[in-house]
């Protein structure tokens, strides 16, 4: 379980990032160089900062059980079509799941970071990357350096968007509920194998049988 990995680390008193790199390599035979983590309100500065994001929002979303304060819950909606949201909008956006699911989700997180990288090229945001990392502050957490990180956010802005590729495993896994009632998706391992290696050049180690 992936996504257990790095609450696990956290837990247990050890780096919690290093635990999920090693968790996706041992896994999927992928090796993660570095990380870049940024909370929820990180998030939302960054995207106002530059001034929103233009989302295509494909279907209705209507969520009654968004995680609201003081562990309440609240309705989030959203309208199809092509609307700029702020960053508030757009957290609620890459989190609400209640109408679909995890990997629909997913999804949404992928279309928002495109949408973040078209936006950061428009506005110039190299230009801006001190004033961006300021207002980030202790919301970003890194293993890399302000060098390796201002060197990379060029490399990707500067890359053309026709080189980028993306991919889903969503095709590779099922659901399935546990005897504890946990639900998890079990994976295709032979697809998923497929998959990486068509993507990274690599074959794979998979050792698990099931991703949450």
């Amino acid at each position: 379980r992936s996504n257990a990995a790095y609450a696990y680390g956290e837990a247990n008193g050890t780096s919690g990032p290093a635990l999920l790199m090693a968790t996706i390599e041992q896994n999927f035979g992928v090796r993660v160089d570095a990380f870049a983590q940024v909370d929820f309100a990180g998030f939302v500065r960054v995207i106002d900062l530059l001034g929103g994001v233009v989302i295509d929002i494909p279907a209705p979303i209507k969520d009654d059980e968004f995680p609201g304060p003081a562990f309440t819950y609240q309705r989030v909606y959203f309208s199809p079509g092509l609307q700029r949201l702020d960053g508030e909008r757009a957290l609620a956006y890459v989190r609400t799941r209640h109408d679909d699911n995890d990997l629909a989700r997913g999804l949404r997180q992928e279309q928002v970071l495109r949408a973040l990288r078209a936006q950061a090229v428009r506005v110039d945001a190299l230009r801006r990357a001190l004033e961006l990392l300021t207002a980030l502050g202790d919301a970003i957490r890194t293993d890399l350096t302000p060098r390796q990180a201002l060197a990379l956010a060029r490399f990707g802005l500067e890359l053309s968007p026709d080189a980028i590729e993306s991919a889903s495993l969503a095709r590779f896994v099922s659901d399935a509920t546990l005897p504890s009632g946990a639900a998890v998706l079990v994976g295709n391992w032979p697809g998923i194998r497929s998959e990486v290696a068509r993507l990274f050049g690599t074959t794979g180690s998979p050792e698990a049988s099931a991703v949450r």
